[in-house]
């Protein structure tokens, strides 16, 4: 009997000491997922920061593309339009040309009205609008 009590007894201090590293384990555990939680929430926390710094430099260059869109757009309808202005000149002038022929009289009058016309309608040098035209067409030429 006095063995089985030692025996008992050596069971029991294994069985305490396994328990003090159960209890240790589970001590250094808790501690690690805090430790890990704190790591990711920086982790989390310096992305978060990242995306906020670099989300504005996106949008300002998202829209540096849209107008650069825009720009080619408006240069092809100015093209387009200077391309219709020059047909309708020569037009105009074809069409001169063949009253002139067949008419034989000298259209001196209405040519005085349209090239006074013209420069009515001709903007100013400094118009913001030229200037826009002008520099879109510097700026097409260089490309």
């Amino acid at each position: 009997m006095g063995q089985a009590l030692e025996e008992m007894n050596n069971a029991m201090t294994t069985v305490n000491s396994l328990e003090a590293s159960l209890t240790q384990a589970r001590r250094r555990a808790r501690q690690l997922e805090t430790e890990q939680r704190a790591v990711c929430q920086d982790a989390y926390d310096k992305l978060s920061r990242g995306v906020k710094e670099v989300l504005p430099a996106y949008s300002r260059q998202l829209r540096a593309v849209e107008q650069q869109h825009r720009t080619q757009r408006a240069f092809v309808e100015y093209k387009q339009a200077h391309d219709a202005h020059l047909a309708a000149k020569a037009a105009v002038a074809e069409l001169e040309t063949r009253l002139m022929a067949a008419s034989g009289a000298v259209l001196e009058g209405w040519a005085a009205s349209a090239s006074a016309m013209c420069a009515f309608l001709t903007p100013h040098p400094a118009h913001p609008a030229l200037l826009r035209k002008q520099e879109a067409h510097r700026w097409m030429s260089s490309c």
